[in-house]
């Protein structure tokens, strides 16, 4: 229900970087980084510097089982410490 709702704030403002990184985070959830990534991708396409959206792409390598890109992604990072890493595990 959560990623149906943040999948359609998508759809209602397209290019608004917190709806694409929330739609990535929660498809990250439910552990679908395929989908996720390309959201992720978008919302740092608008906004390069967002570190919301970065985290998200990270979880996304992370899923993929690219632990290498996870963590280069999570370094780029000012302030990891603001996010749970529950989702790498």
């Amino acid at each position: 229900a959560a990623a149906d709702s943040a999948l359609h704030a998508v759809t209602l403002a397209p290019r608004s970087t917190g709806a694409l990184a929330l739609a990535a985070d929660a498809l990250c959830e439910l552990k679908d980084g395929v989908e996720a990534e390309p959201l992720a991708l978008a919302a740092l396409a608008a906004d390069p510097g967002n570190q919301y959206a970065t985290h998200q792409l990270a979880r996304c390598a992370a899923l993929a089982g690219d632990a290498r890109r996870a963590a280069e992604l999570l370094a780029s990072i000012e302030r990891p410490d603001r996010f749970d890493v529950a989702g790498y595990q």
